[in-house]
């Protein structure tokens, strides 16, 4: 498989009343009221919200690492959460890539390294599609680079290359530009739309900033725990 292919995709995404409630001794906040969407499959969906609105948290939920109090995740029409601890495992190391505000690379591994981690947890040897990642994102002489030695924007490339490696269904990308610069965030967002474009890939996009909402195919905002269309 070549870096510019991915898999056929998803059929569907879709999430059902979906309620998320953080407690801390007696307080209660909920997060997330019943959020209800059907995503759009193979496209771009933003979501728009402010700094505790629960963006973050929908992301997760959907990507099958927090589970929701209440309501329902379906992929290809199945619950995601009924489908036990190695279900999950299975479906976020093969069908999931996700891309962080924070880039979480390993700082004793190199650039390829990094991008390789993915699809050597899941019993894959990849290097070969993590060599052609890592030109894709235009970081081919930086290979042996370890994260320390690379910029924010650099750091943020090998993430989204690592994302990639096992030709995810789905890719979510939770504030992908917060910790970097003008520039940089601007040159990571055109990386990740070109990357993204004839891959069949459905993704999901959290952000604060409207300029960044604007690039998605379907814009929504998240505020008082509900989504709605922009």
């Amino acid at each position: 498989m070549s870096a510019t292919e991915g898999r056929a995709g998803i059929g569907s995404l879709e999430v059902d009343g979906v309620a998320r409630v953080f407690r801390t001794g007696a307080r209660e906040v909920r997060v997330l009221r019943g959020v209800t969407h059907r995503f759009d499959v193979g496209k771009l969906t933003t979501i728009q919200g402010a700094s505790g609105s629960g963006k973050s948290t929908l992301l997760h939920i959907i990507g099958g690492l927090d589970k929701p109090d209440a309501g329902s995740v379906r992929v290809d029409g199945r619950d995601l959460y009924s489908s036990g601890r190695d279900g999950l495992a299975r479906y976020r190391n093969r069908r999931v890539g996700m891309v962080f505000q924070a880039y979480h690379l390993m700082p004793d591994l190199t650039a390829l390294e990094n991008v390789a981690l993915p699809s050597l947890i899941g019993g894959r040897a990849a290097m070969d599609r993590a060599r052609e990642l890592i030109e894709a994102v235009g970081l081919g002489d930086r290979t042996t680079h370890l994260p320390g030695e690379l910029s924010g924007g650099e750091q943020q490339r090998v993430a989204i290359a690592r994302a990639l490696v096992n030709g995810p269904d789905l890719l979510l990308a939770d504030e992908p530009t917060g910790n970097l610069d003008s520039s940089s965030g601007k040159a990571v967002l055109e990386l990740m739309l070109d990357l993204l474009s004839g891959r069949g890939l459905t993704a999901v996009l959290v952000t604060h900033d409207a300029g960044v909402a604007s690039l998605g195919h379907r814009r929504l905002k998240l505020a008082d725990g509900r989504l709605n269309e922009e």
